[in-house]
């Protein structure tokens, strides 16, 4: 439930190539085309119809034309209507679509890119939070720091660091701090727990 079709749409598909256990390569076939207002549409009726039934939003931007302005708006303002939080994986360098969102995940050169802000210590690290929480109407702000861990911005800035373990692939790493804030506040908890 909730697929919805667009005819003459190409399916996005990835290919991966492994050696060793390891993947050392990923090629796609897809359209980044923005899709239709009636798929638009598709997707915001939906959303209306289950979003009583959901604890967090998540909007997974992957650049792929599916989270339109329209639909970013749209989902938004039925979360906020439903008094659901929104928490965005944004793409691009413009974050305006994503306007009055619980908090965005951007990594530190995505937050450097749609700041202007070059983060190169504590100091440009608090400003690009501060830019992304006004600029958005975000409640909290985040930027992910790699091997550095997490900055986060609600009243004040927090740093939280990561603990070292041997990493032999990091893809899928924004989208496990995503699903991990997802399911804290979804049991209850705040960002500053």
């Amino acid at each position: 439930d909730g697929l919805i079709p667009q005819s003459g749409r190409k399916t996005s598909k990835k290919s991966r190539i492994i050696a060793s256990n390891q993947q050392i390569l990923r090629y796609d076939k897809e359209s980044k085309n923005s899709i239709d207002a009636v798929s638009e549409e598709a997707i915001m009726t939906y959303v209306a119809g289950v979003i009583k039934g959901c604890e967090v939003i998540i909007l997974s931007d992957y650049g792929k034309g599916v989270i339109t302005d329209a639909v970013a708006g749209g989902v938004i303002a039925a979360a906020k209507g439903a008094w659901k939080k929104v928490l965005v994986d944004p793409k691009g360098k413009d974050y305006r679509k994503y306007s009055g969102a619980y908090l965005l995940t951007p990594n530190k050169k995505e937050a450097s890119e749609a700041t202007g802000i070059v983060i190169n210590d504590e100091s440009s690290l608090k400003k690009a939070l501060l830019n992304l929480k006004e600029r958005c109407n975000l409640e909290c702000s985040m930027i992910t720091l790699s091997e550095d861990g997490i900055a986060i911005y609600d009243t004040s800035m927090r740093l939280f660091p990561t603990v070292a373990k041997e990493v032999f692939d990091v893809t899928g790493a924004g989208d496990t701090v995503i699903a991990s804030l997802s399911f804290a506040l979804s049991c209850g908890y705040t960002i500053d727990e």
